[in-house]
Formats: C-alpha cells, sequence, structure tokens
C-alpha cells in the first residue's frame, strides 16, 4: 500500500478541451432501415426489424483512430508535455569548492514545450573543474538527476554540449516520448496556478512493465505532508490521490492491466462534491467519492511539480510518458474516449436510462485518419421501440460533434389502403388501380403484402388477392352496357390488414348509338333520330352537327349537361341549302349521380341537306311596257320558280335568275314572288313588285308670268293620273344653279318667290310609282321665260372687289388670316400660298400687318433676302394672256432692283414679273419686254398695281390706282412657261434660283388671271377695293347701300324695294304684316322708311353673313329741317331715329347700329346681313302743354343723392315754345327757347339771364306753345 505522503506528486500536465460545439466538427446524418431495404434520414420506420446507420464526414478530415490530446486556451489546459523536443542545456560555473574541493561545473537540462506549457526541469549533471577557471572538467562529480530520455540511470561521463540538445529519443504513442529510468524525473517550479481547483482533468500516454507504485505526476510539500494531489500505478492499476478527499479515501486505484508493456492512455477525471472518475484506453473503469472541497489556492502548495516521480522519491516511474495534460475543468466520458478513439456510439436498450459503448464499423471496411469523404458507421444493435444511440466523431483539428439520441419510432400501426379509382374498359368491364399505401411495410420488411377488392354493396372480395408490387386489376362486369359498380380497397402486410379505402364507383362504358335517320328537313332544321343499341333507357345522348365535317366548325346540340335520354331531337338554326353532318354519341352515367359521364368512341352518325332560302327578288322597269325580274342564287339550290303575286300563276321555272315581263301597262305596279328547291326540299318564297316606266310628258306650256309667280302646264300623254312629275326652275339655260326642284302630283303648277324682272328656265319629268323617271335623266324642256318687272324694285349690280371671283382668275390670295404661315387661295384651285424662308441663312419670314382701308391684314416683309410667300406653279402653265394685281406699300423708296411683288421664273428668264425697277414699279410679261412706270415709289403709301399681257394685241401694260401709269410696251411674244418654277410674292429669284431681291414693305390682294383686264374693268378693280356705294335707280334711288370689298365673294345683284308691303321681293306679305304688328316697344314707325333689300349672288338669294358689315342709307321726311319728322302727330324727333332690322325667324326687330345725318335728313345703319328695315323712333315730343314734367323736384345740384342732376330738365313739350323762369317775388330770372330740334326737352343750368347761379328758393317755370296756351310749374332749388 502506498503511503499517502508518496502519493503526492510533483508532475504538471496539460488540458484537453474537447469542442463539442465547434463550427468544424463532422457532419453526422442518421439513417433507418426501412421495410423496403433502403436507409432514411430521420426516426420512424415500420420495418419489424430496423438496423441505424450514421453517415460521417469531416471537411478538415475524419479521426477514427487515436489522435493527440488537444491543446486548448491555457484558461482551461494546464500544461500539456508532448516530449517532441525542445530541450536545451545550459551550464554554470560555481567556486565555492563543492566538488571534492574544486569548482563546479553545473549542466542543466530544461525542456520547453512548443504549445507554451511551464519549462520542465528534466536533469542535472555536476563535474569536477580543477583549472579553477570552469574552462575544462576534471571528470563526473554526481548524478543526482539523471536526464531524462537517456537510457542510463547516471549522466554522461563528459559534459554535454550546451545550447539545443536531442534528449527525447524514444519513440512515444505520438512523436517522441520521455523515458524514465527509475532515477530520474522531471520537475516544474511552483507557481499559483498548479493549486488545482475543485474539478480537473489529469491525463497521460504510458507504457510500462514495471510493477509496485509508480507515479506519474505528483504535487506535494514534504513540509506539508497533509496536502497533495496527482496520479500514477500501482501493481498495474490507475491510481489517484488528493488530500481534499480524506472525508472518504484520498488515495484511490482502480482497473488492472497497465503494466503489460503497451500503450495506453489513462485519464482521472475529478468532478467536486461528486465522482472521481477512472479512464483506461478512453472506457471508464470506476468511479469513487469526490469530496465537496474548495481550491488548493485557498492553501497553497508551496512546493514544484513532479513528472515521473513524487517529490519524495521511492515512486519512480519505470518506462515511458507521453502527452501529460492537466486540465483546470471536467472533461466527460464521450470528451475522452472520442480523444482516444475518434469515432464511436453509445447504445440504449431501456430508453435512454444507460448508455454502454458497443461494437460498431464501417460499411466498406474502417476508413484512414483524415479522410474528408462521407463513411457510413453501422452499430450491430436490431432497435426496438426502447432502442436508443448516440452517434459521435471527432475531426482530426479535435473538434467533436456529439449526436443527440437517436430515438426510434417503430410504427406497428395497420396499414392504410391507398385510393382506390376505376375507369369503364369497355361496355363490360372496370379497370381498377391505386398507388402505393401510405403506411405500410412491403418486402423484404413484410412477408408478403397483398391487396383485395371488396364489394361495397355485397362486401365480398371481388377476384382473390393481388399480390404486391401490382396496383391494378380488371373486373369483368356481365349484363347490358353502362352498368354502375362500386367497390373498396384493403391491404395486408406485417402488422396486419387496413381498414377500407372509401369507395371507388365506375359505370362500365355505354355502347355507341346505331342506325341514325332523318325524319323532316326545311330551310333552317331538321328532325333526327338513332337507336339506343342496348342501353339502358337511363343512358344519355350527346348531338353535335357541323356544315364542314368536322374539319374547323363543331356546333353541339346535345350536350351532357343536357341530361338528354331520348332517341330523337330537332336541329334548328340551320343555314339553307347547306349539308350537314350529324354525330350521336352515348355518355356512361346517368342525371341522378356524378359518377361517369365518358362519351363513347364511336358514333352513328349521318348527313342530310337543308331546304335553299329565299332568294331576294327585285323588279327592275325597263319601258313604259315591261319590267326585269332578278333573283339571287341560293346556296344548294338546283332551280327555281317565278310566280305572279296576285295570281300565283307560274310565270318562269328551272335554272334561270333573271325574267322580263313584258305588254305591260305604263307606270303600273306588278308583283312576284320566286322561290328556290333542291332535290329534297322546296325554300320559303322572295316576294317584290316594282312599276312600269311612265311616258314622258307632252306640249310643256308657260301659261302665266307676274312679278314673283309663274304658272306651267303639260300634258300626261298617257300616265295614269296618280304619275308624279318633277320640275326643275333654274336662272340660266345650263341648270347650273337650280333655285328649285319641285315634286308635282298633277299636270300644272305655280311657281312663287320668284324675283321680278328676272330670266327663268324650267323642265319638267315623269316618276313612275317607285320615284324612277322616265326615261332617265330626260326632261322636257319649257320656253324660256321671265317674270314681269315691278316697277317698285329695283336691281343693280355690286360693284367689282379683290374678294369676288372673275372669269380666268387661277390665283387670288387675301392675306385677312391675320397670323400664322399660311394664306388661303380664293380663286378656288387651293393654291395656298406658304410664308416661309427658301434657305438656311433666311433671318425673318414673312409676318401679317395692317392692309389698305376695307382690305383686311397684308402680307409683310422685312427686306431680308430668301424670306418669302411662295405657291404651287400648276395653274400659271400658260402664255397667253395674263393679268397681275396687288396693293403695294413700300417701306422705303429705296428699294433694290428686281425687288419682287410677285414672279415666276429665273432673273432673265421670267414666266412674268411684277417688280421694282429704278426706284419704279415695273411690269414684265416676257423677258426684255416691260412697262416700267413714269413715277417714282412714293414710300408709305399703298398703291393698286395691275399689269396686264394681251396677247392678241402683243401689248403690256401697267396701270397705277386704276389708270395706265407707264409707257405701253409692244411687240410683246408669246410668254414663256418654265416647268416648275415656283411663284412667289415678296421675292424674286436670281439666275441662280436664289431668292434674293427681297421686298421691304406691306404686299395685298395679289390676283393672277387667264386673261387680259380691259382699262375699265382694273378701274372697276381699284375702285372696287374701297367701300363701294350702290345707288338704285328711280323710284329707290333714296335708299344708299354701301358695301364694303369683302362683302361677297362672287359677283352679286341688289335688289331693293322701298314699299316691301305693297311691292315684296322675297318676304311674305303675312310675314311683314306680322313684323308690323310687333314693332319695337316705346317706337313708332317712320312713315315711308319700310325697305327690304335682297342680294342674289348665283341666281339665288344671298341669306348669309357678309364678309363684313354693310351700310344702308334711308331718308327721312324733314322739309322745314325741324328736326321732326313732317306728317306725323303726335311728332317724332329725327334725331332719335334708330334703324332696325326684322329677323322673320323669331318675328322680332333688332336694333343696328345708327347714325342721324340731319343734314342730308338720313339714318345710315350698320348691319352684317340684309334683310327688311326700318327707322323706328319714340315719342317725345308732345302734341300740347298737359303731359309736361320737370325734375328733380326739389333739385339739389351737387348733392350726390336721389335729387342731384346737372341739370334741371323739361320735357314731353311741344314742337316749340319758350319757358320762362320766375322767383317767388315775379323776379325775371331766365328765358329759355325749345324747338323741334329739342326732341321735346329742354334743361336749366341754374344760372340767370345774367350768368350768375340762382340761389336756393322756389321758383315757377311759365311753359308756353307757340301753337297757343301756356302752364304754370312750381319747383324748389336747394344748395
Amino acid at each position: 500500500m502506498v503511503t499517502r505522503r508518496h502519493a503526492v506528486l510533483a508532475l504538471a500536465a496539460a488540458l484537453l478541451t474537447c469542442a463539442a460545439r465547434s463550427s468544424a466538427a463532422p457532419a453526422i446524418l442518421s439513417k433507418v432501415l426501412q421495410c423496403d431495404g433502403t436507409y432514411t434520414s430521420g426516426t420512424s420506420t415500420r420495418h419489424p426489424s430496423p438496423l441505424v446507420r450514421a453517415d460521417i464526414s469531416d471537411s478538415v478530415g475524419l479521426r477514427v483512430t487515436p489522435a493527440r490530446m488537444g491543446v486548448g486556451t491555457m484558461s482551461t489546459t494546464r500544461a500539456l508535455w508532448r516530449f517532441d523536443g525542445g530541450v536545451s542545456v545550459s551550464m554554470e560555473c560555481t567556486t565555492s569548492g563543492g566538488c571534492n574541493g574544486f569548482n563546479c561545473l553545473r549542466y542543466t537540462y530544461t525542456y520547453t514545450d512548443a504549445n507554451g506549457s511551464d519549462p520542465m526541469l528534466v536533469g542535472r549533471c555536476r563535474y569536477e573543474n580543477s583549472s579553477g577557471d570552469c574552462s575544462t572538467s576534471s571528470g563526473l562529480y554526481s548524478s543526482r538527476l539523471p536526464p531524462m530520455g537517456l537510457a542510463i540511470s547516471s549522466c554522461p561521463v563528459s559534459p554535454p554540449a550546451t545550447g539545443a540538445n536531442t534528449l527525447f529519443t524514444t519513440s512515444g504513442q505520438f512523436g517522441s516520448a520521455g523515458t524514465f529510468t527509475g532515477v530520474n524525473s522531471g520537475s516544474v517550479a511552483y507557481s499559483a496556478t498548479w493549486d488545482r481547483p475543485e474539478s480537473y482533468t489529469l491525463s497521460a500516454w504510458i507504457q510500462t512493465s514495471g510493477a509496485s507504485s509508480q507515479t506519474i505526476l505528483s504535487h506535494e510539500n514534504p513540509l506539508q505532508p497533509e496536502q497533495y494531489w496527482g496520479f500514477g500505478l500501482v501493481d498495474g492499476s490507475l491510481r489517484h490521490f488528493d488530500s481534499r478527499d480524506s472525508a472518504a479515501d484520498p488515495d484511490v486505484s482502480l482497473g488492472s492491466g497497465l503494466t503489460d508493456g503497451a500503450w495506453h492512455k489513462v485519464d482521472v477525471v475529478r468532478v467536486n462534491g461528486s465522482k472521481r472518475y477512472f479512464y483506461i484506453d478512453g472506457v471508464q473503469i470506476g468511479n469513487t467519492v469526490a469530496t465537496s472541497t474548495d481550491s488548493f489556492a485557498a492553501h497553497p502548495i508551496s512546493s514544484a511539480v513532479f513528472v515521473g516521480d513524487s517529490s519524495a522519491g521511492g515512486e519512480a516511474f519505470v518506462g515511458d510518458i507521453d502527452e501529460i495534460r492537466v486540465m483546470d475543468s471536467a472533461l466527460s466520458a464521450d470528451d475522452l474516449m472520442l480523444e482516444y478513439q475518434g469515432t464511436f456510439h453509445k447504445y440504449s436498450s431501456d430508453a435512454g436510462v444507460s448508455y454502454t459503448t458497443t461494437a460498431a464499423s464501417f460499411v466498406g471496411g474502417p476508413p484512414s485518419n483524415g479522410t474528408t469523404a462521407t463513411w457510413t458507421y453501422t452499430p450491430a444493435e436490431t432497435g426496438t421501440s426502447n432502442s436508443r444511440w448516440i452517434f459521435l466523431a471527432q475531426s482530426t483539428q479535435t473538434s467533436s460533434a456529439i449526436k443527440t439520441p437517436l430515438l426510434l419510432t417503430l410504427d406497428s400501426s395497420l396499414p392504410i389502403a391507398p385510393t382506390l379509382s376505376g375507369a369503364a374498359n369497355g361496355t363490360n368491364s372496370i379497370d381498377w388501380s391505386w398507388g402505393l399505401p401510405s403506411n405500410f411495410c412491403p418486402p423484404p420488411g413484410s412477408g408478403s403484402v397483398y391487396y383485395e377488392l371488396i364489394d361495397a354493396v355485397g362486401g365480398g372480395v371481388i377476384g382473390g388477392s393481388i399480390v404486391y408490387p401490382l396496383l391494378t386489376t380488371n373486373e369483368t362486369v356481365s349484363g347490358s352496357p353502362n352498368q354502375l359498380r362500386s367497390r373498396h380497397l384493403r391491404v395486408t402486410d406485417v402488422w396486419g390488414t387496413s381498414p377500407l379505402s372509401n369507395s371507388a364507383t365506375v359505370y362500365t362504358e355505354a355502347n355507341p348509338p346505331s342506325l341514325f335517320s332523318v325524319a323532316t328537313v326545311s330551310t333552317g332544321g331538321a328532325a333526327i333520330s338513332w337507336n339506343a343499341n342496348s342501353n339502358p333507357s337511363y343512358t344519355r345522348y350527346e348531338a353535335t352537327y357541323s356544315p364542314d365535317n368536322f374539319t374547323a366548325t363543331t356546333s353541339t346540340r346535345l350536350a351532357l349537361s343536357d341530361n338528354f335520354t331520348q332517341t330523337t331531337t330537332n336541329l334548328t338554326g340551320l343555314s339553307p341549302g347547306t349539308t350537314y353532318y350529324v354525330r350521336i354519341r352515348a355518355f356512361n352515367g346517368r342525371s341522378s349521380d356524378f359518377y361517369g359521364g365518358t362519351r363513347s368512341a364511336s358514333f352513328a352518325g349521318g348527313s342530310f341537306v337543308t331546304a335553299p332560302s329565299a332568294p331576294v327578288l327585285t323588279g327592275t322597269p325597263l319601258s313604259n311596257s315591261s319590267v326585269r325580274w332578278d333573283w339571287t342564287p341560293q346556296t344548294g339550290a338546283s332551280g327555281y320558280s317565278l310566280y305572279d303575286g296576285p295570281t300565283g300563276a307560274l310565270m318562269a321555272t328551272g335554272g334561270l335568275v333573271t325574267f322580263t315581263s313584258a305588254t305591260l301597262s305604263v307606270n303600273t305596279r306588278y308583283d312576284a314572288q320566286v322561290e328556290a328547291f333542291s332535290t329534297s326540299a322546296t325554300g320559303a318564297r322572295g316576294s317584290a313588285f316594282t312599276y312600269t316606266l311612265a311616258n314622258p310628258p307632252l306640249s310643256p306650256t308657260v301659261s302665266q308670268m307676274y312679278f314673283s309667280s309663274g304658272t306651267l302646264t303639260w300634258g300626261a300623254n298617257g300616265n295614269p293620273t296618280d304619275t308624279f312629275y318633277e320640275v326643275s326652275v333654274a336662272t340660266g339655260p345650263t341648270y347650273g344653279v337650280v333655285i328649285a326642284t319641285l315634286s308635282v302630283a298633277g299636270t300644272t303648277i305655280t311657281l312663287s318667290n320668284l324675283l321680278p324682272g328676272t330670266s327663268y328656265y324650267a323642265r319638267v319629268r315623269a316618276y313612275n310609282g317607285l320615284q324612277v323617271p322616265a326615261p332617265a335623266a330626260s326632261f322636257v324642256v319649257f320656253s324660256a321665260t321671265s317674270t314681269r318687272s315691278d316697277p317698285a324694285i329695283t336691281i343693280s349690280s355690286a360693284p367689282s372687289s379683290p374678294y369676288v371671283s372673275q372669269n380666268g382668275l387661277v390665283g387670288s390670295w387675301q392675306f385677312d388670316e391675320g397670323g400664322g404661315l399660311t394664306s388661303n387661295d380664293g380663286s378656288g384651285n387651293g393654291n395656298t400660298a406658304q410664308f416661309g424662308c427658301t434657305a438656311y441663312s433666311c433671318a425673318s419670314t414673312p409676318t401679317f400687318a395692317a392692309g389698305p382701308p376695307g382690305l383686311g391684314t397684308s402680307a409683310s416683309f422685312a427686306g431680308l433676302s430668301y424670306g418669302a410667300v411662295s405657291l404651287s406653279s400648276m395653274p400659271f402653265a400658260f402664255t397667253d394672256d395674263l393679268s397681275v394685281e396687288a396693293w403695294v406699300y413700300p417701306q422705303t423708296a429705296s428699294q433694290q432692283d428686281q425687288t419682287g411683288i410677285i414672279a415666276r421664273g429665273l432673273q432673265g428668264g421670267e414666266d412674268f414679273a411684277l417688280d421694282v425697277f429704278s426706284g419704279r414699279l415695273r411690269f414684265l410679261a416676257t423677258p426684255g419686254y416691260a412697262a416700267l412706270a413714269d413715277a417714282l415709289l412714293s414710300a408709305g403709301t399703298w398703291i393698286h398695281a395691275v399689269g396686264v399681257y394681251d396677247s392678241a394685241a402683243a401689248t403690256a401694260k401697267l396701270y397705277l390706282n386704276g389708270v395706265v401709269a407707264a409707257p405701253v410696251a409692244t411687240g410683246v411674244p408669246a410668254r414663256t412657261n418654265s416647268t416648275n418654277r415656283t411663284p412667289s410674292i415678296g421675292n424674286r429669284q436670281d439666275a441662280s434660283g436664289n431668292y434674293i431681291f427681297p421686298f421691304y414693305g406691306r404686299i395685298d390682294a395679289v390676283r393672277v388671271l387667264h386673261r387680259a383686264l380691259t382699262d375699265s374693268e382694273v378701274l372697276a378693280d381699284y375702285q372696287g377695293s374701297f367701300v363701294s356705294t350702290v345707288t338704285p335707280p328711280s323710284p329707290n334711288s333714296g335708299v344708299l347701300v354701301g358695301l364694303p370689298p369683302n362683302a361677297f365673294s362672287a359677283p352679286a345683284q341688289i335688289y331693293v324695294s322701298a314699299d316691301p308691303v305693297g311691292h315684296p321681293i322675297r318676304i311674305l306679305p303675312a310675314t311683314l304684316a306680322a313684323g308690323l304688328a310687333s314693332t319695337p316697344a316705346g317706337l313708332t314707325l317712320a312713315p315711308g322708311s319700310i325697305v327690304e333689300i335682297v342680294p342674289i349672288v348665283g341666281g339665288l338669294p344671298f341669306t348669309a353673313s357678309l364678309g363684313s358689315s354693310a351700310t344702308v342709307s334711308i331718308p327721312y321726311a324733314d322739309a322745314d329741317a325741324d328736326n321732326l319728322i313732317d306728317g306725323v302727330l303726335p311728332p317724332l324727333s329725327a334725331s332719335a331715329l334708330s334703324m332696325y332690322a326684322l329677323n322673320t325667324t323669331v318675328n322680332r326687330w333688332e336694333a343696328l347700329p345708327t347714325a342721324v345725318d340731319a343734314a342730308q335728313r338720313r339714318a345710315v345703319g350698320l348691319t352684317p346681313h340684309f334683310s327688311v328695315f326700318a327707322l323706328f323712333a319714340p315719342s317725345t315730343v308732345g302734341t300740347n302743354l298737359s303731359g309736361v314734367r320737370v325734375y328733380p323736384v326739389p333739385w339739389k345740384p351737387g348733392s350726390g343723392g336721389r335729387f342731384d342732376a346737372v341739370a334741371l330738365n323739361f320735357d314731353h313739350l311741344p314742337s316749340s315754345g319758350r319757358i320762362r323762369i320766375l322767383t317767388m317775388a315775379g323776379e325775371h330770372v331766365v328765358d329759355l327757347r325749345y324747338d323741334g330740334a329739342s326732341a321735346g326737352a329742354a334743361t336749366w343750368n341754374g344760372r340767370t339771364q345774367h350768368g350768375r347761379l340762382a340761389a336756393s328758393g322756389v321758383y315757377y317755370a311759365k311753359i308756353e306753345s307757340d301753337a297757343g296756351g301756356s302752364v304754370i310749374v312750381k319747383f324748389a332749388v336747394e344748395k
């Protein structure tokens, strides 16, 4: 028995860290044997004898054999000595004479492990030194501590070399080992960290054959023999001693077999207050009590730690020691087993109450250390419901993985039958099928697995067992087609028989129908039938049809959803004359449940042709005795029959589609019917009617012509009395403008609303009952005639104007748009003028500016190159007569030579040009022939310029302001035509085509005519550019009409009647009477002031608004110039006259802006259109003094109130007289005269006859009439 004091070892060890949760830990995937022989991840299985496996891998390398102890942080690892080198030798010399009287040479061996453990003293030898200077050795003096690792029991005879020294040469478990001979040991200097904590782990690899006590590591202070700890061997047992466990047994030895000369890993783990565990080769061999105590730090052991012996000696280790480790924590059994073995598992058969490490193997043999492949680890145990496995593995970097217990779930429940489904396989066969059961054990887990089909009604087994792996069976069904069967399925495996599945219900297939037939056929339908072909009465049918034999179009008459069980039906909505193909199929199942619905693969079918549809019949009159019948061909028709409508008599039959009926009556209705027929059916009839043509009228006669009406008659020429006639009336023989088209039921008509003194042309033609003229487009013409002239109605022509189109006009541009980049062409040729630039270097495009008075806006040019108004060349491609005119406003008189007004063609090759040359206007009819104005240009003045080329006279003339203004160019040859040259305004081209002759100023009213204007026409054009006054001849000469240039766009005639009541032009007498019965409120019509004015343009009254407002001047009677209308009582003041126009649409007089010209006795009104005009005035002049008024009373001048006024007013005065104002005392203040010019009113400004302001007070006014009589009124003045 080893005494306690000898159990105290001064040996340090390192601590292993088992990083169970390291990120580099091996991956472990556990798997369980399934019934089909495969292993799957998870914990559940239905296999009756399952095995388990684990797939283990590590990306760094898996450890499967013993490996070096791990080095953790120094916080948990106190020391780890591997004895793999790191020994140094040092020497010191002492002169104390301790070595036989000589100086001593002391050589010290110190081992420093690479992992940072405390240095260990592993040898010390002393040698004599007789030289006295320690330079040589005189021989070994003592071997107190022979060097560890040398296989000798004493120090070397000769001193070793100092510095690095190879001491550990013995092969260890890993690398080299420390060799102990019983006389040597290692020691580590004391520090407080060597005082063991309450829990710790001591580990080492040893190899020894020695008996008795051997110390691996101990820590003991001989001066404190009651404090010690360490571990070692006693006769092959593992020994641990710790003085703190004295309450139990401080020195305990367990196990055996450690002296067999083989390498063994030994571990002692102290868990404070629990156990001390003993491990040999990773396996716990036993344990004993560990007292709950404190750390040695509370009572330190102040002595060195010894390795391979105790501090007192006598327990030296004989053999090899490797990998001594001391840890400040308690490692688990799993940690230690992993450290020894690398990969293993533990097994529990009692549901995890206890575990044992059991045998296992790797599939394919054990792997080598460091493999990175996945290896399958296989325990030998067969699992039960109480089985548990824990798998552990370690990487070569000493990181371990510990798997939580694998809890095996053994599913022994009954299998679950799969879902059963069935499908008809003919009229007497059903295929039943199912998938794998969701919970069953297939072979080899089960000896056998089989299925059974169960009758859902009777409960019997159908057809015996179906052995796995079959998943289908066929059942033959006897009897008729379309029969219902319902079945369950059950499955049996090693654990028993499943409950029945839900039932599956299937109908066998239905037979396809047979014997299709067609009963009747019509234009749009057919009745069809078929045979059930042994199908039950509940069998449903589908009927489809197609006009193209089902290649592209299919229609369904009967669908499954219709639940149709009969064998006959009608097809409707078919197209006439069309071949249809029909298919009839049967569905299995019945409408009372939701099973079945499968359509039969084949069908019964056939085809038929529908009857043709009714042709569309039309009748066309050919003459007054024949008509033609036409009808449309019909699909499927083989022929047609035409019948007389009223009698039904057959008129024609066969393949024809037209027929002519002859010897008929004039303008008489005829009816017919037609039908199409095929080989199998006749379609409906189409009907129509028509009329024969009427005869042309005879003997057209103008019976009477009046001022505004006329009567026409003609002969019927055998036409029925209900024949209609069309009468056309025009103002010209070409009927270019038809003023009236009238429908007449008889043979006479009275024309109305004609203009007096006007020529008219008329024609007539007859229409049959369908309003078809006969003969087509042929008229019978009446003789030309005229209405009677009405002396009271005068006709005047409107003057010429730039806006009025003339004969030969090919272009007209007024530039009245006022904005934008275009100007419209007034000639009707659509030659729109474009404002723009003709080159990229253009600096300014033309704009709009004010034009000549009355002519709107004009085109304005800045005088810069390349700016121009461009025109199309198309209308100007002629070489004969030409007239060019324009209004020109030079901004400066200094214009560049050849500055263009309007021109066509290149410089020197002009077709024509109106330009400026030598400061004068010039007209070029053709190059070299020019008319140059005598006068120089005048800046800031509008000039009307006209150039005329007369090809017959070979002359070129230039007119300015209506008269010839230049020598006439004679002998002028025919003009040229520059193909595709674009005319331009405001600029012209040089010889190279550049627009470099710009005009600086404005241009307006440009016109080009394809004829030569006469002198008078030029003058008329000039004068027509201003407002013109039309003075009608007598008796309407008193009425004046002022027309602006743009009043009309075509020549017009002005009809005037100063007596529309007795001599109306267009207004109906009743309309005028209604207007006169509804005069403006409070106004009186001036006698003789009613005037009707009607402009006629193109033979028709012009009812639109004028281009600009015109003026109408109507005279009034005031012979004595007293401002009173003559012959009116009560008098009307002429100055109060206003002109009104009658709006006949709403029967209302509408006031016009009016000015009274007292000197000329005229009222002038401004009107936007022509109508009936009249003068009205209020009755402001009294016939006596009874209605005289004075106001305001009192008069408070300057007060700002309701009685304030500029003057005191007197109204409703007689035609003339005097007002004398007196004070209350009768003093004369002032006299006031009034007359016709006063219009029945007078005012007093409040001043006396001496010009002074009258004082406040009460006054009298004596009002006297020149016709006799007076009246006195009283009023007050307040200031």
